[in-house]
């Protein structure tokens, strides 16, 4: 598939390819290359071919969802360098 030189400097300016004008030949070489490979791959019959959802043939064990509390409010505030009413007290940033 050939491309124009015009369609090669839209597609490096929506992918945001820097290139100079006399990147653009070998810009144009390249992408044309690719989208040969794309027709060839299309004209492949892959209808008998079925779909492959998973590589692996492992199945994920499921663990029990147990919700739990780790930390209780006393464990938090104790890092805290400075608190007040149960909460970080924090420098005032906005004026």
């Amino acid at each position: 598939m050939t491309l124009a030189i015009e369609e090669v400097k839209k597609v490096a300016k929506l992918s945001r390819i820097g290139c100079g004008e006399q990147d653009l030949g070998l810009l144009k070489e390249e992408l044309s290359k690719i989208l040969d490979m794309i027709e060839t791959l299309k004209e492949v019959q892959t209808d008998h071919i079925e779909p492959l959802i998973n590589v692996s043939r492992a199945t994920l064990s499921m663990r029990e969802d147990i919700a739990y509390s780790i930390n209780t409010l006393e464990d938090v505030l104790a890092n805290a360098p400075v608190k007040e009413l149960n909460c970080f007290v924090v420098p005032k940033v906005i004026e």
